[in-house]
């Protein structure tokens, strides 16, 4: 099985818990996949994969990082238009 570059999430400026939020995941399962103590259950392997290729093409598209000075609270709300334009990116 290979293994998953979970890397990047800090290149998008995503914190863990940012990324588990995104991915409906536990902030504990994703630490235990990024420090590799475990993978992704094989019927969600899938699903990572492509969200992983996603935050891949929000970054090669400028969509993240967010710009420095995005307020907290306004963070998951950007974070979400960031991803869903990446995914209609990357669907295309």
């Amino acid at each position: 099985m290979t293994q998953l570059d979970f890397s990047v999430i800090e290149r998008a400026g995503l914190t863990q818990q940012e990324f588990a939020d995104a991915a409906s995941v536990s902030r504990v399962t994703t630490n235990r996949w990024v420090v590799g103590k475990m993978n992704p259950h094989r019927y969600i392997r899938q699903r990572v994969t492509e969200f992983l290729a996603v935050l891949e093409t929000a970054i090669d598209e400028n969509l993240l990082p967010l710009p420095a000075g995005v307020p907290e609270h306004l963070r998951p709300a950007e974070i979400r238009a960031a991803i869903d334009a990446a995914q209609a990116a990357f669907n295309n």
